[in-house]
């Protein structure tokens, strides 16, 4: 399987069919003479009667087709949002991934006026931890606010995944998940904030399940797609 979300692209494909098919039909009723079938009919009539109803038909599956394309969806955060593959995951949707490898909350602070009235899917946090180890409290209200000041229509926000590297300490995983129920805590007086609770699909003897990783904190194909059915659900 070339694809990490074959199951949604093959569906956005089903839905568009109609529309592929019926484009040249539609261009045909429109010629009326050169009509691309020869179709023995009694009447002018019921020739002009047919043609005006297979136009209205290629109209309605264009017209279907075409509104799957008017939502747009951003992507911020850390390498974890810059390496999902959004374009084919989410082929029906308009995406724009403008997540940066090893950025952090400051990253997010910078974009302040990127995602005003906008859609935007937020995984961030992995790259702070040491910060938030100085003050976790600090950290957290730094994260809020941040993700407050976007003004963002609807923050589909992810928690701080597990992770297996070699150079954590022991108890990475007791901090994470403190510091994540802090985070949607606090979050939750957000109206505009979604949180997209995956961290225990991810999890695997307090760490993250080697099945969904590549080296330990980088997601594998297989785990691209358990973000993308989440996400996928609540869109």
């Amino acid at each position: 399987m070339d694809y990490v979300c074959y199951r949604e692209r093959r569906h956005s494909k089903c839905r568009c069919y109609s529309a592929v098919v019926a484009l040249p039909l539609f261009v045909g009723a429109l010629a009326f003479e050169p009509f691309p079938f020869r179709i023995e009919i009694k009447s002018y009539c019921n020739m002009h009667l047919i043609c005006r109803l297979v136009m209205a038909v290629c109209l309605v599956g264009l017209v279907g087709c075409e509104s799957d394309n008017d939502r747009m969806l951003y992507f911020a955060g850390d390498s974890i949002a810059y390496n999902w593959p959004v374009e084919e995951c989410f082929p029906s949707i308009i995406t724009d991934n403008r997540a940066m490898r090893g950025s952090g909350i400051a990253r997010i602070e910078e974009q302040l006026v990127e995602f005003a009235g906008k859609e935007v899917v937020i995984i961030v946090g992995t790259n702070d931890l040491w910060l938030a180890r100085e003050d976790m409290e600090a950290y957290v209200e730094r994260y809020v606010t941040a993700i407050g000041n976007l003004k963002a229509s609807k923050v589909y926000l992810f928690p701080i995944l597990p992770r297996s590297s070699e150079s954590d300490p022991v108890e990475q995983h007791d901090f994470i998940f403190a510091l994540n129920q802090l985070i949607r805590c606090r979050a939750d007086i957000l109206p505009e904030v979604v949180y997209v609770d995956v961290y225990d699909e991810f999890l695997y003897e307090r760490g993250l399940n080697p099945a969904y990783t590549v080296d330990g904190l980088h997601l594998s194909r297989d785990g691209y797609r358990i973000l993308t059915d989440k996400l996928f659900g609540l869109l």
